[in-house]
């Protein structure tokens, strides 16, 4: 009788910790753009990007409910009050409203254009002189002499999907796309495996973009600071990027 008790108390210990460790973690509203891998998948909740603030949340006992938008609309969705925490963020796009944490992520953004064009691209200014499709907000985030650039180009566009960069590339309605390296490589991969990556040209003329997240509160981005420090240097994120075959 007495194990019989025992045992079904030992039932209801086990339950109660498992629904504190399923139920007890606090939930946290986050803004990031659209489906943009190998750093986002929206349909499953995954990629390189997600599932590193996925781990460093969990760590302080939070769960992450993201909430996908496109890139452009981010910045202004701060402002909302159920809103915690905004991916992809850095100076150049938040500004003053917010407590940006440590950079999380890199992204190396580089020039493609069709080799058999020959076109010239040695550097950010060169990039007036052709017609232009690129991912949202590309004139904030990389920087004054791109701005200029795009609005001498005589097209620029910004994609909301970037497979659809590489679309306009290869039916030559554009002469140059712009976008992150691993990006680029996914998508080529993924939606045109029959191109030859041979028939490209890729011109290395920007600087690495460093990415934060951005906080309402000074107290919520310094504990995300230290957990950050603790991923990233733990094996766990090794093995994350090898998982996404990230690019170096």
């Amino acid at each position: 009788m007495h194990s019989k008790v025992l045992l079904k108390l030992c039932f209801i210990a086990f339950f109660c910790v498992l629904s504190f460790i399923t139920f007890g973690k606090e939930t946290v509203n986050i803004v990031v753009g659209l489906t943009k891998p190998p750093y986002v998948i929206e349909k499953t909740q995954s990629g390189f990007e997600l599932e590193l603030i996925t781990n460093v949340l969990n760590q302080l006992n939070k769960q992450p409910n993201y909430i996908f938008v496109p890139f452009g609309r981010s910045e202004r969705m701060l402002n909302e009050h159920d809103i915690d925490i905004i991916l992809t963020a850095n100076k150049q796009i938040i500004g003053d409203k917010a407590y940006l944490s440590e950079p999380y992520i890199t992204y190396q953004n580089v020039a493609i254009s069709l080799k058999k064009n020959e076109l010239r691209i040695d550097k950010v200014a060169d990039l007036a002189n052709y017609s232009l499709a690129t991912f949202q907000s590309a004139h904030k985030v990389l920087g004054n002499e791109f701005a200029k650039s795009a609005e001498l180009s005589p097209v620029y566009i910004q994609i909301i999907k970037q497979q659809h960069q590489l679309e306009m590339l290869f039916k030559e309605r554009v002469e140059v796309i712009i976008m992150d390296k691993n990006i680029f490589a996914y998508m080529l991969d993924k939606y045109y495996p029959g191109e030859d990556i041979n028939q490209l040209s890729i011109h290395k003329i920007f600087p690495e973009s460093l990415y934060s997240a951005a906080f309402k509160s000074h107290f919520s981005r310094n504990n995300f600071n230290q957990q950050l420090e603790v991923f990233l240097n733990s094996a766990q994120y090794h093995q994350l990027k090898q998982k996404y075959q990230l690019l170096n």
